[in-house]
Order: structure tokens, then C-alpha cells, then sequence
């Protein structure tokens, strides 16, 4: 159970710790200054288990499942919501290890052949295969604040983000005052700000939204 790493102007995953981008999404410090990204995510296949388990109201709320099913997909804020994917119903046979490099194949009549370079690996059925795309999108209000983005015009500085995140820490009385060691405020950030949902049972599985 996840929330997605986030995006901020200034601040992005190739340039700064996703834990600290992630904190920072949840501490509510920095809204004016987060790009919102849609997530959506599309399903081409059926399958046993691997449902997307979700918290729409929060991680106070009660987790939905939706069960995969082909041609359906579902659009939510990843960065805010709660998810991960449910266990997949295991089969007899063993899982082929999977090495970087190696490729799928589709070689007609609905088969796939695993391939290491030239040599073949395994073959699969379509019906074997969980296929799901992800497909994300920036949201901005209008094109001012998108290009604020483009031109990085007001960009955070990590500077500015430690010091809000440690106001706030002093305010809410976790910390006296910046501690000696990095670790110690790491801990204290994540502790603070990043609270996962408590496990619940998963409510009946949600009505899937056709695709296309």
C-alpha cells in the first residue's frame, strides 16, 4: 500500500529524495506549489486476484477493490490516494525467473514467447499474461500556471522546504529545535506527515468504468 511520488515545482524525483516529495504531499504544506498529476490505469485482460485496492476517502476511510477486467480502467490522484495491488491467484507451475533484457514476443494465435536475446525462455498464453498500462497526466488550472512550470518561476528550494517541514515540527511540538543528525529529522518528517491506513476488510469490489 502506496501513494505515488509526487511532483512540485522545484521539486521532482530526478532532483530530490521521493520520501521527502512524498512527506511533503501529505503534510498539506506545500499545495500551492504541487503540480496535481492524474493517474490512469487501464486493464487489458482478466484475471484471478490482483485486484487495485484503493482508499477513496482516505486512509480513514474503507479500502475498495476493483476487480481487473478486460477493457475497463479507472482515473484517480495517485500522489493522494492510498492503492496497491492485491495478491494474484497463484499457479502450479513455476514463474520463469525474469532477468533484465528479456523480452516478450507475440508470435500469433495468441501466444507470447519469453526471450533472452535469441533464446526462448517461455511461452504464454494471452490468458497467462496480466497486462495493465499506466498512464499519467499533469493538470494545470490554465496556462499561466502552466507555464510557471515550463519556466520554473517560483520554484521551491529544498532550503525553503526543510525549514517550512521543521517550523511546523517545532509547532506541533515533535522537535525543540533542528536536530544534530539528518537521520533523526528524517525519522521525524516521515513519522509525522506519511501515515499509512490501518488494515481493514476490503468492501465489495466497485463497479468497473468501461474503457473507450
Amino acid at each position: 500500500m502506496h501513494t505515488d511520488v509526487p511532483e512540485f515545482r522545484g521539486i521532482s524525483r530526478k532532483t530530490h529524495p521521493q520520501w521527502l516529495i512524498v512527506a511533503m504531499r501529505h503534510s498539506g504544506l506545500f499545495e500551492d506549489w504541487r503540480v496535481p498529476i492524474a493517474t490512469g490505469i487501464s486493464w487489458f485482460h482478466d484475471c484471478k486476484g490482483g485486484e487495485l485496492a484503493f482508499y477513496p476517502d482516505g486512509p480513514e476511510g474503507d479500502p475498495v477493490a476493483h476487480r481487473v477486467r478486460f477493457n475497463t480502467a479507472l482515473l484517480l490522484d495517485t500522489d493522494t490516494v492510498f492503492h496497491g495491488v492485491d495478491r494474484v491467484a497463484e499457479t502450479i507451475a513455476p514463474v520463469a525467473r525474469l532477468m533484465p533484457g528479456m523480452r516478450l514476443h507475440f508470435v500469433g494465435d495468441g501466444q507470447w514467447v519469453l526471450r533472452d536475446g535469441d533464446r526462448e525462455v517461455n511461452r504464454y498464453a494471452w490468458e497467462d499474461i496480466r497486462f495493465s498500462v499506466s498512464w499519467k497526466a499533469y493538470c494545470f488550472c490554465d496556462e499561466d500556471e502552466r507555464a510557471r512550470w515550463f519556466r520554473h518561476g517560483d520554484d521551491l528550494s529544498m532550503e525553503f522546504v526543510v525549514g517550512r517541514l521543521l517550523d511546523d515540527l517545532k509547532h506541533r511540538g515533535v522537535l525543540a529545535a533542528r536536530p544534530d543528525e539528518d537521520r533523526v529529522l528524517v525519522e521525524a518528517i516521515i513519522d509525522t506527515y506519511t501515515r499509512f491506513p490501518e488494515s481493514r476488510p476490503v468492501v465489495a469490489p466497485s463497479s468497473p468504468i468501461a474503457a473507450g
